[in-house]
This record gives structure tokens, C-alpha cells and sequence, in this order.
């Protein structure tokens, strides 16, 4: 019932937020024109949600069109009082489709208010008209950037979307890697694209022994860290980083209670074990209901 709950108020929220904006939207591209420009203030960057998922630079009102119908198209159909049946599929397309629409919103909340956030790094006094919140400047991104990457910072940092190739995607996480040991002492593999051995591209094969044997793992020369200490760091253990396709989890419940028959059937399906190529498989006792499962993971599913 929660489940329901949840995932009915996300679904029409979601279209009261892309209705609000469509509204709001066709009120200042009649009153600017689509050739007027919208963006963050003071900043280099496209509006950065629509960019790297959609891989669409905002500069002007009109390169908003395709984003809005975009919204609609992703808008799935307003759950029924009964016979409802919750899936996260659509709960995920209403989340995707109110970050696009709430992100042209702040745009041109910017663009009919200039001055509705307070840029600088100046704290603002409790009960201030304007508020310090909203896009970082280039000036601040520029002057405290590292804070967000480097975990110093009251907060976090995301990347959202994909690299233009899987060579410059190897890049930045050798570049990750390599500053990852060199400024916190971590032991860091290299795995997958990323992987410098035929043998470390599969991260099972870098697990294997857990974190238990780990220890004793990194002091055979043929796992060496590909960067950092052959050494388990005190509290942060041993890192793995690399360029992949996004993982494809795929689960299946089967009707018994018997674990041995989810083993043998991940057995049967997973890469390592003989099965099919790009899938790990274990299976797991899901004891509230009283069932099995065989959980999946697709490493490429192309």
C-alpha cells in the first residue's frame, strides 16, 4: 500500500509541476520571443540536468521546445483511485520528466528575475529577502570546485549522463584513480574498459576472496594495485575504478523456498561459471516472503 502511496503522489506531481511549467513557459516565449537567451547567471555551463542527459545546450527560449515535449512524452498516465498497480519504470519517467521541467523553470525565474538568488559566497542573514541557493557561479566553482569533489565540502557532487567516448571516459577514471591514491593513500584497480590486465577487466575476479583475503591478496605481484599502496587502507579498504556500460540489474523470483535452486540456476546463467557472457548471477533468500531469487547483473546489454 505504501508502494502505492508513493509511487501515485510522485506520478501527479509530477504532471502538476510539467503543467505549471508548459503554462509558465508559453507566457515568456510570448512576451520575450523565442531568440531571447536563458541560462544561469554568471556561468559558462548549458542547464546541466537537460545537457548531460539529453544532450540538449539551452541558450535560447526556443531550444526548450524539444525539452518540454520531451516532458509530456515522459509523463505517464495518472494512476487510478483503484486497481492500481505501482511500478518504478513510471515513478522514474515522472522524476526524469520534473527535472527537466523544474530546471527550464529556475531558468526563467532567472531570466524574468535576475537577482532572486544572491551570488558570492557571503552568508546571508536569516529573514534576507533573497536567498543564497541556486546555480554555483564560475567564480565559486572556479575558487571552491575541489570542496565538491573531494568530499570537504558540506554537501556532494554528481555526474550525470556519459563521456563523449569510452577513451576519454577511461581517461578521466585512470585521472580519478590516480589522485585517489596519491592524495588519500587508497589502493585502486583498474577494471573493465579501464582494466590494464585481460584478467582484471571482470571486477568478480578482482573481489574474489572478498575483503577477508584481500590483504593477502595484494601481496602476490600479480595483484598489484594499478595505483596506491599494495596495502589495505585502515578505513577505506581497497577501490575499484574503470569505464563501463551502465549495468542492467535484472532479478527473478522463483516460487520456493529452496536456495539451493536459486545457486544452481545463477550457476548455470552467470560469465564466470560457463553461462552467458556479460551476466553475474547470484541467488539470494528473500526470508519475509518466504521465496528465492536469482539476482542479475548485465554488463553490457548490447
Amino acid at each position: 500500500m505504501s508502494t502505492k502511496i508513493i509511487a501515485s503522489a510522485a506520478i501527479r506531481g509530477a504532471h502538476k509541476i510539467a503543467y505549471r511549467v508548459e503554462k509558465k513557459y508559453a507566457e515568456v516565449l510570448q512576451k520575450y520571443g523565442p531568440d531571447r537567451e536563458i541560462g544561469f547567471t554568471d556561468t559558462a555551463y548549458y542547464l546541466p540536468i537537460i545537457y548531460s542527459i539529453m544532450g540538449i545546450p539551452i541558450e535560447k527560449l526556443k531550444d526548450a521546445v524539444p525539452v518540454m515535449k520531451r516532458c509530456k512524452q515522459l509523463l505517464p498516465p495518472i494512476p487510478a483511485e483503484k486497481f492500481y498497480l505501482p511500478y518504478l519504470g513510471p515513478g522514474l519517467d515522472a522524476g526524469l520528466a520534473t527535472l527537466f521541467a523544474e530546471e527550464i523553470f529556475e531558468a526563467i525565474r532567472i531570466l524574468e528575475d535576475p537577482n532572486f538568488y544572491t551570488g558570492g559566497e557571503e552568508v546571508i542573514e536569516k529573514g534576507a529577502a533573497n536567498i543564497w541557493l541556486g546555480p554555483a557561479e564560475d567564480t565559486i566553482m572556479r575558487k571552491r570546485g575541489i570542496e565538491f569533489v573531494d568530499g570537504s565540502a558540506p554537501g556532494f557532487a554528481a555526474i550525470v549522463g556519459s563521456a563523449p567516448s569510452v577513451q576519454e571516459a577511461v581517461d578521466i577514471s585512470k585521472a580519478a584513480a590516480k589522485i585517489a591514491a596519491e592524495t588519500y593513500g587508497l589502493p585502486v584497480f583498474l577494471y573493465e574498459q579501464s582494466a590494464t590486465k585481460p584478467e582484471r577487466q571482470n571486477l568478480a575476479t578482482i573481489r574474489k576472496g572478498q575483503f577477508e583475503a584481500m590483504a593477502e591478496k595484494l601481496k602476490q605481484e600479480q595483484w598489484e594495485p594499478d595505483y596506491g599502496p599494495a596495502q589495505v587502507h585502515p578505513t577505506a579498504g581497497v577501490t575499484a575504478m574503470g569505464a563501463r556500460m551502465p549495468l542492467v540489474a535484472f532479478n527473478v523470483n522463483l516460487d520456493t523456498d529452496r536456495l539451493e535452486v536459486a545457486d544452481f540456476i545463477a550457476k548455470k546463467v552467470r560469465h564466470i561459471s560457463g553461462g552467458l557472457r556479460y551476466c553475474k548471477g547470484i541467488g539470494i533468500e528473500l526470508k519475509d516472503r518466504g521465496i528465492v531469487q536469482v539476482s542479475m547483473n548485465m554488463t553490457d546489454y548490447t
